[in-house]
């Protein structure tokens, strides 16, 4: 009789510590720099979570969002390369950031997206670099692509959130 492995048993939080930012509060952080252009880290990374909060808090306040989400990100793990593929081309980054503008909506959203989405594969593997690999890593449950490569759109987005629902609950071993 073959034994059949069993998904890992991990206890689940039922509160997540997220710390809230109302639409009326400032959405900066001390520590959060703008040197993506020079590649400069901050040095204190922000929790994903975090991050993705106070984006949304900008966004309700109609507010785009600025080059520090990059620094964050870069702080996470991600190179410059991948954001310059996943959320602004190089060139578009140099003429904003010369002319001193902000990320686009649809620019603000995917960082936003990779945030997110990378958040909760850090949540589902509960290690970032068991996350990051697997992020870049090709997936038989996406038919062989990178979730990486499928945060360019939201509908592919939502395959790669459905695949860790998926391994969260156990459903595919």
């Amino acid at each position: 009789m073959a034994r059949v492995a069993q998904p890992r048993k991990r206890p689940r939080s039922t509160a997540r510590a997220v710390r809230k930012i109302s639409p009326g509060a400032p959405a900066t952080d001390e520590g959060v720099g703008t040197g993506f252009a020079e590649g400069a880290a901050s040095g204190h990374p922000l929790n994903l979570a975090d991050i993705v909060q106070r984006e949304i808090g900008k966004a309700a306040n109609g507010d785009p969002a600025d080059f520090a989400i990059l620094d964050d990100l870069l702080d996470h793990g991600f190179s410059r390369d991948e954001l310059f593929d996943l959320v602004v081309p190089r060139r578009t980054y140099a003429r904003r950031k010369q002319a001193k503008a902000s990320l686009s909506a649809e620019e603000s959203d995917r960082a936003v997206r990779l945030a997110r989405l990378t958040e909760m594969a850090e949540r589902v593997f509960g290690d970032p670099a068991r996350a990051h690999r697997w992020l870049r890593k090709p997936s038989p449950m996406l038919d062989g692509a990178t979730p990486l490569s499928l945060m360019r759109s939201e509908t592919s987005a939502q395959l790669v959130e459905q695949a860790l629902h998926r391994i969260d609950y156990g459903m595919f071993a």
